[in-house]
């Protein structure tokens, strides 16, 4: 398409832009806005609901590609290359269900800090309530003390509290809302914070939207810098993680009683910046969703389980996915070990080994490696990392190098009054732990996994090694699955299979698996799920 063909503006894309300059007009905000942190103008509020969103109207707007002419050709091809538009059409499901629901909803916006890995993507330091009836977006409130805000709230509704999953009696012996994000499944994690949330509070949830630093971070590559008045402070792409801690974990920050202020006070000057992009800013905002999407650093879970299928069809689920063949997932739980995770680097190295009646027996090992800034008071902390192995459900566990578990003295013992949590049995199981390593064994989510711990001094470099016995034999094909943990920054994966005889290969994926001899490997980054697969003749 030529640059000069049809310069009439697409009206979807000028209605968008009214939606933005008037929101209270469009989506009628009510003007007895409950805004509990810092004073925000109409579109901001707008903005603040519709960020998550945003891409809904635009990928609607999108998908009338004959009137996207107006945009030079280079991007225009990009826009057909890059995206596959048609594809988000379902997303308008998600803006009628939200904006046109007369009924009230409501929703939690979880902040999680990669930097301090979870099972989720990060410690959920911060989160934000926001309300809509009837169109209305009723209620905007950041806590300042973040979760911490609800642990007494808890006990006081329930009178009882919860027995967390045992490596957390690293720090506490009961469960608190910040540690709900334990499992790697996002629906399962956002369900439990919504559950605990609400026991705290009487409030139900509608779904959980979480996003975590690097979405910030690129975010603010579009956005450009934020002057904070108030704190003296310019955030920008490159210090806004170093800024935000230094601030929130500063003793003036903790005496107050509201160390999360700053995100409140962050935030409104973000999405004022959000609600003036330009048509170029909000493709580049469209490419980084998507890149987000794929990476896990955004992810959303919705309780009506029509949404939550479509959700998970767009690739927003972030769920632990099931596959017929081999699987391979590692997760890190950063418990007492700083923000240090964006400084450790990763590479797993997973080896399957088929034996003459087509047992295999896999390999995994992974190396890690704290490169942390002696200098810089959050990252030459010791990383203290529970790293769980996902595998094929029944896989039997044959030995383990490499772990290196706390000393007892250093867990809490569980109170008393504390109680087993029933969704924590349904999920997890029962947990096994193998004697002779003082590993972890369960089964989970139809996985298996291994668990234990890894502590990495600052300049340290480790390598655990695990041997497990697949629940199948190698028969015409063998194909690996291997999932991304949300918010890991990157990573390696290489991956072999070593067979008992040369074999013919009749199909791969992808073209450019390396064949030599009895061996086929695949290497790449993980900055996403990878797949490989083969089909022998």
């Amino acid at each position: 398409m030529k640059d000069n063909q049809n310069k009439e503006k697409s009206p979807y894309i000028v209605d968008l832009k009214k939606r933005f300059k008037s929101p209270e007009k469009n989506i009628g905000v009510d003007s007895d806005i409950n805004i509990k942190r810092k004073k925000i103008s109409f579109k901001s509020l707008a903005v603040f609901i519709s960020v998550c969103f945003i891409l809904i109207s635009f990928f609607y707007s999108l998908s009338y590609i004959d009137k996207f002419s107006f945009y030079p050709g280079k991007i225009y091809q990009s826009i057909v290359k890059i995206t596959k538009l048609k594809d988000f059409i379902p997303l308008i499901k998600f803006y009628k269900k939200i904006l046109a629901n007369p009924n009230s909803q409501r929703y939690l916006i979880l902040f999680q800090n990669n930097n301090e890995m979870r099972g989720t993507g990060g410690f959920l330091g911060s989160f934000a309530i926001v309300e809509f009836e009837d169109k209305k977006i009723k209620r905007l409130e950041i806590p300042g003390q973040g979760p911490y805000g609800f642990r007494n709230l808890f006990s006081q509704k329930t009178g009882k509290w919860l027995k967390p999953p045992a490596p957390f009696l690293m720090i506490n012996n009961h469960w608190e809302m910040q540690d709900m994000n334990w499992w790697p499944d996002f629906a399962s994690s956002a369900q439990k914070v919504a559950w605990f949330y609400q026991r705290a509070t009487e409030e139900e949830s509608d779904g959980v939207i979480a996003f975590d630093t690097v979405f910030i971070e690129e975010l603010l590559k579009i956005t450009g810098v934020l002057e904070i008045p108030e704190y003296n402070k310019t955030i920008s792409a490159e210090n806004f993680l170093w800024e935000t801690q230094e601030t929130v974990e500063s003793k003036e920050a903790r005496a107050s009683g509201e160390p999360k202020k700053f995100i409140a006070d962050l935030a409104p000057l973000l999405l004022n910046k959000i609600s003036s992009f330009s048509k170029k800013d909000y493709i580049n905002l469209l490419f980084l969703i998507d890149k987000m999407r794929k990476e896990k650093h955004f992810m959303i879970y919705f309780k009506d389980n029509d949404l939550e299928k479509e959700i998970l069809k767009l690739g927003f689920g972030g769920e632990i996915k099931d596959t017929q063949k081999d699987y391979l997932m590692v997760v890190n739980t950063n418990i007492n070990g700083g923000k240090t995770d964006g400084m450790i680097k990763q590479t797993i190295n997973h080896q399957a080994e088929v034996l003459a009646d087509g047992s295999v027996i896999s390999q995994v090992e992974i190396t890690r490696e704290h490169q942390g800034d002696p200098e810089n008071k959050f990252t030459r902390m010791t990383n203290n990392s529970y790293i769980r192995v996902y595998v094929p459900i029944d896989s039997k566990l044959l030995s383990v190098e490499g772990f290196d578990a706390p000393d007892k003295e250093k867990f809490l013992i569980s109170e008393p009054i504390c109680e087993e949590d029933d969704d924590l049995k349904r999920i997890s199981g029962e947990i096994k732990m193998d004697e002779s390593t003082n590993t972890s064994i369960n089964n989970e989510l139809n996985k298996t996994v291994f668990g234990n711990w890894m502590i990495l001094k600052l300049g340290e470099r480790n390598t655990l090694k695990l041997r497990y016995l697949l629940p199948f034999k190698l028969e015409k094909s063998y194909s690996l699955l291997i999932q991304k943990q949300a918010g890991v920054k990157d990573g390696r994966i290489i991956s072999e299979i070593v067979l008992p005889e040369s074999y013919d290969v009749a199909w791969q994926y992808p073209k450019n698996l390396t064949k030599k001899a009895r061996t086929i490997e695949f290497y790449d980054d993980l900055s996403e799920d990878k797949y490989w697969g083969v089909v022998f003749k």
